[in-house]
């Protein structure tokens, strides 16, 4: 748990703990025995610990240290937004005399943006200065509108529609261009056009309203120390206390997860839990009802009768009924695993002799009695886990696994960043030792920094060009727990996707590809923690950590499996609700929250009154509108991809032939054309039921 954050400074709001969570199965984390030897043919000590590179090979990026006030930053925005609006004219010209190529052409475009304005933009999530992050989010509109500029050009699209491809990659990045064209409403008439560019520009500013609402929520709730029973000692060490010595709690995910799970007293879980679903508040509701009004307009521009259908025209789904239909099959496997578990849960707290007799299970206990159920079939301490992995520990530890299933090398290299606690690491082929790109971390909360846990792809891949990223995370300083350990799994994975691509073209980068295949190699990688194995690299790159006790680790693996159903059907509604939101009928109730109310009341725990959960559901108020049902999607791909590494998930020979076929790929072939490269045939769901049983 942390300390209540200082209230005169903005704070990060966390990632959601299980009644929020915006992620899926890498919430479900375990960790087991370290003493499992890995095949004597491949021992843990022949892992290369990362190391400290004495020299920088790879290419030079942004001087962070150099961006000190606003006024600089403004002075490179403004560079940036002018030889962006240099090159695009420029393009135009040339393009029209048959000078250029409108793909090459826009591809150094990109290359530009991407050096000059991207890094700029990420800042206003990662700074420690609000000045700062507030110049950074000035700066990022003011992209968004000359990107829009640029992809208004009725010529270069014209160019596009005209251009005779060479062979199927340039096709499918000729196609992919053109409908980004089409989107921004290069083919629409001028009085069109120019409506379609108000909408985005309203839209943007509206999205970042919301978003800062969440981030600079710094509410705190004082406790009497009675009231917090059962929560570990050396967390209420870490809390602040006010004059009259209640602790002071914020509303960060590790205090909010801690607390649901552990404070023993009903009252205490329910005061909380009510206060947290009231982020973002009545005004980020209508921010919302805005946001989804702006989509709506901006669809029937293109002739789409719902946000949802622009949307999914570009995702494997393909429309929103395939989707809906998916959702309706997983719903109907996890009915009664689902009324099972609550079934468990209800008898818990019958028993309880802290909770009133006969009360009914309520949302805000259903993570405290998940706890209890998990502890009463596999006895342990989950905030043990801590002190076995540090967090330093933890990314060698990932780095490792890298090395043993993939091929890779990470070495840290010198730098200053935006923050002290950032770090820079290049990433090499173990085998050559080429270079292959930059990754860079910054793992802990502080105020006002990004509350959740992402990757922000910086730089694209492409030949001659070496990727850039960076990882972001508000992780316990304290140790990893073992869903955090998940979580960085799952970053990680979305990490090496963007890193590891290979494309011939800037724009056919990994994270280009549709939605609902971009979280198919993060969710992928996750499966490594169900691996007992895992931590049998812990030692190799971290001799001084404490070893974990066998009993606690097997303990915790199959703790693991309990209350996966309660996740997806949470997952589910998550998904429904973003659907029908951005669908035709979204908006034929009053206001969001009227069709929140409506779904969340046909759910097996019903909907709280006053609860405001779409005032922070930000997820789909940015680029996962009509999305999240692509978390699952991709769950149910990510889960048979995996059976092609059974029975060993270290094989290097099969993480060989998954970088080289799916990630190297980028957006270069359809999703379905990867996945049939890598298994041989298509999907099937048979690996995620088994997944859903506890198999």
């Amino acid at each position: 748990m942390r300390p209540a954050p200082a209230p005169a400074a903005t704070g990060p709001r966390g990632a959601p703990p299980p009644e929020r969570r915006p992620r899926p199965a890498r919430r479900l984390a375990a960790l087991m025995l370290a003493a499992v030897l890995l095949p004597a043919a491949r021992p843990a000590a022949a892992i290369e610990p990362p190391r400290l590179a004495t020299e920088a090979r790879s290419a030079p990026q942004l001087d962070w240290a150099a961006i000190e006030h606003p006024e600089a930053l403004r002075r490179r925005c403004d560079q940036g937004v002018q030889a962006l609006d240099r090159e695009r004219q420029a393009l135009v010209r040339r393009v029209a005399s048959g000078e250029a190529s409108p793909l090459a052409g826009y591809g150094a475009i990109t290359e530009g943006h991407e050096d000059r304005l991207l890094p700029l933009a990420f800042l206003g999530r990662v700074h420690p200065q609000d000045a700062m992050r507030q110049a950074a989010r000035a700066c990022e509109l003011r992209q968004q509108a000359a990107l829009q500029r640029l992809h208004q050009q009725t010529r270069l699209l014209e160019a596009l529609r005209a251009l005779a491809p060479t062979d199927p990659v340039e096709q499918r990045l000729r196609q992919l261009l053109i409908r980004r064209f089409e989107r921004a409403g290069a083919g629409l008439p001028p009085v069109e056009r120019d409506h379609a560019m108000a909408l985005q520009q309203a839209l943007g500013a509206e999205i970042q309203a919301f978003e800062r609402a969440l981030s600079d929520d710094r509410r705190v709730l004082a406790f009497e120390p009675e009231a917090l029973a059962g929560l570990p000692a050396a967390s209420l060490a870490e809390l602040p206390r006010d004059a009259r010595g209640r602790y002071s709690l914020g509303f960060d995910a590790v205090t909010a997860d801690t607390l649901l799970r552990l404070a023993r007293r009903p009252a205490t879980r329910e005061r909380y839990w009510r206060a947290w679903l009231r982020q973002g508040g009545e005004a980020n509701l209508r921010r919302l009802a805005r946001i989804v009004e702006l989509r709506r307009e901006h669809a029937a521009l293109f002739g789409a009768a719902s946000p949802a259908e622009l949307e999914l025209r570009e995702r494997m789904a393909g429309d929103p009924a395939t989707a809906a239909a998916f959702l309706d099959r997983l719903e109907a496997q996890i009915a009664p695993l689902q009324a099972a578990e609550l079934a468990e849960l209800q008898a818990l707290l019958d028993a309880d002799p802290d909770a009133p007799p006969g009360r009914r299970l309520q949302r805000w206990d259903q993570a405290h009695y998940l706890e209890r159920l998990r502890q009463a079939r596999h006895p342990h301490d989950p905030e043990a886990l801590r002190r076995h992995l540090p967090p330093q520990a933890a990314v060698d530890l990932v780095m490792a696994l890298a090395q043993r299933s993939f091929g890779l090398r990470f070495e840290r290299l010198p730098a200053t960043l935006w923050h002290p606690s950032a770090q820079r690491w290049r990433l090499l082929d173990a085998q050559d030792g080429r270079v292959i790109g930059e990754l860079l971390l910054d793992l802990h909360p502080r105020p006002g920094k990004y509350g959740h846990f992402a990757v922000f792809p910086l730089r694209g891949a492409a030949p001659g060009r070496q990727p850039l990223a960076a990882l972001v995370g508000n992780f316990d300083r304290e140790g990893l727990s073992l869903v955090e350990l998940e979580t960085l799994l799952h970053e990680f994975g979305h990490a090496l996707h963007v890193l590891l691509a290979r494309p011939r073209h800037v724009d056919a980068a990994a994270l280009q590809q549709p939605l609902d295949f971009v979280e198919v190699p993060s969710q992928l990688l996750e499966g490594w923690i169900d691996d007992p194995r895992l931590l049998a690299l812990l030692p190799g790159v971290c001799p001084r950590c404490v070893p974990m006790p066998p009993e606690l680790a097997q303990a915790a693996l199959a703790a693991r499996r309990v209350g996966r159903a309660l996740h997806v059907g949470r997952q589910l509604l998550f998904a429904r609700y973003d659907l029908q939101l951005h669908g035709p009928d979204g908006l034929r109730s009053p206001a969001p929250l009227a069709l929140w109310r409506r779904l969340e009341a046909a759910s097996p725990l019903g909907h709280v009154p006053g609860s405001l959960f779409p005032a922070s559901f930000d997820h789909i108020v940015g680029e996962y509108a009509a999305g999240y049902y692509g978390y699952l999607w991709a769950q149910v791909i990510a889960a048979d991809l995996r059976t092609a590494f059974a029975p060993d998930l270290f094989d290097p020979a099969t993480g060989r032939r998954w970088r080289e076929r799916v990630l190297e790929a980028g957006n270069e072939r359809p999703p379905e054309a990867l996945i049939q490269a890598f298994l041989g045939r298509s999907v099937r769901e048979d690996a995620f039921r088994r997944w859903l049983q506890g198999r």
